[in-house]
């Protein structure tokens, strides 16, 4: 969705629509740091522990094949990117991970001890050289700067957007998706929510093109984006 906006400022054709599903649009709230996904567990390393074992290579996929077989989907105690997620989801920090940066270790480069789960005792309270700097909130104006609605508001959000959202997602409000949909209404930005009821998070990754559950809850996003390329 940034693309709204960035590719104005960097002086590159705007894209001709956006279809999002169930991304966070309002950074200013507050609602992205309350602790939320109560089904899910707390984190069970400390974060220096889960920094020195993440991957260097970023994972640009999820693994949807059904494979799975805790019923946890994504979640996965003692999986650093896991762990890291409930950190964001549990802690408040998501805007400090987001905008900061992950903080280094003590010994960083130095320590060659192979961290696990289950070295995990007082995972809240982390050892780390610059923890009181990646924990401070960003400023207001580094918050807009990543925030749909902020850009909506101050005029430089001007693309038709198609926003997929389901009633029970657990780590974006649904409530949040309303509100940009009837901020673009309001600012004459041609908007549309596609409501999934019932649905939570990643509610498509396992949904098969053809089967009424994709028909009517991801085709019309793309049937959207199709209206748009071909106009």
């Amino acid at each position: 969705m940034t693309t709204a906006w960035t590719t104005k400022f960097a002086g590159m054709k705007l894209p001709l629509a956006i279809l999002s599903f169930y991304g966070p649009t309002d950074f200013e709230s507050g609602d992205l740091d309350k602790r939320r996904a109560e089904e899910y567990p707390e984190r069970t390393m400390k974060i220096q522990n889960i920094i020195k074992a993440l991957p260097k290579k970023p994972l640009t996929q999820y693994d949807g094949n059904g494979r799975d077989t805790t019923g946890m989907g994504w979640v996965r105690p003692g999986d650093p990117r896991s762990e890291l997620v409930l950190s964001l989801f549990k802690e408040g920090n998501g805007l400090s991970l987001l905008l900061n940066g992950l903080p280094r270790s003590k010994n960083e480069e130095n320590s060659s001890e192979d961290f696990s789960s289950e070295d995990s005792e007082d995972s809240s309270k982390d050892d780390t050289d610059d923890a009181d700097t990646w924990l401070h909130a960003p400023d207001a104006e580094r918050i807009a700067a990543i925030s749909p609605l902020a850009q909506l508001r101050r005029g430089n959000y001007t693309v038709p957007t198609f926003v997929i959202h389901g009633t029970r997602d657990e780590i974006v409000p649904y409530h949040t998706a309303v509100t940009f949909v009837d901020a673009l209404h309001a600012a004459g930005v041609e908007g549309h929510l596609l409501t999934v009821q019932g649905a939570r998070h990643i509610h498509d990754v396992t949904l098969k093109m053809g089967t009424r559950q994709w028909d009517e809850s991801v085709a019309p996003g793309y049937e959207f984006l199709l209206r748009h390329l071909r106009c």
